[in-house]
């Protein structure tokens, strides 16, 4: 290499940038970008919906699993990226568990989250990063297990992602006859479990693109929440 040109390539300078992304499509890796760092977390697993009857009966849905790798990379191509969409019930009284969908960037993939169950079929808090809560107790924290006698199982990974110091994940809660403005309290996002047993009541949703578990209904046929979409952080040196 010339003199001449070693010279220019030592004034090029690179900054470095933090992306969010929250809906599914192709990243454009940009100039002077050759390895990027990737945190992502799949969507959320459902909480289950309640039964006829009295009692906590729905579980908590696991997180979703994450993946934090750095990859190599080619300036000027082309990545795809899928963001998982979280667990859904639309069926209460079926006992039906709904696993949170995969997030992928490029050959890279985080799977979701585990599908609380219901007392009477799988009776099981949904397994993820953190682990669904069992029959009206709290789910699981940055990998933590769900609380109760048969909760959804953590990996003990912290949910903090370390490029942008964001809470992510926090898996679901039980479902629980206390009511969404009591003291009960639930991780940020996730939705509470629902009070109503009379077959109307909804657990609440958790957040999009956190990758939550879904809280669970109470008895009565009380829909369970939907699992958070998951999320993909990026953090990469670029020409400025």
């Amino acid at each position: 290499m010339s003199r001449r040109r070693m010279m220019v390539s030592a004034k090029v300078k690179l900054v470095e940038v933090v992306e969010v992304l929250t809906t599914s499509g192709t990243w454009f890796v940009p100039v002077g970008c050759t390895s990027v760092d990737v945190w992502m977390i799949g969507g959320g697993g459902a909480g289950a919906s309640g039964v006829t009857g009295s009692g906590p009966d729905g579980c908590g849905g696991g997180s979703g699993f994450i993946i934090n790798q750095t990859i190599s990379v080619t300036p000027g191509s082309l990545i795809s990226y899928i963001i998982g969409a979280g667990g859904d019930i639309t069926s209460p009284n079926s006992g039906e568990v709904h696993d949170g969908g995969s997030t992928s960037f490029g050959s890279l993939v985080a799977e979701g989250g585990k599908g609380g169950g219901n007392r009477h079929s799988t009776g099981k808090g949904g397994n993820g990063t953190s682990g669904g809560g069992y029959d009206g107790n709290l789910g699981g924290l940055n990998g933590t297990n769900g609380k109760g006698s048969n909760p959804g199982i953590g990996n003990g990974m912290s949910e903090i992602c370390p490029f942008n110091n964001v809470q992510y994940g926090g898996a679901g809660s039980g479902g629980t006859a206390t009511p969404q403005n009591s003291s009960f309290v639930v991780h940020p996002n996730v939705g509470y479990p629902s009070s109503d047993r009379d077959g109307i009541g909804y657990a609440g949703n958790s957040k999009p693109n956190t990758g939550a578990g879904g809280s669970a209904g109470w008895g009565g046929g009380c829909h369970g929440g939907a699992g958070g979409s998951g999320v993909i952080v990026l953090r990469y040196l670029k020409r400025a």
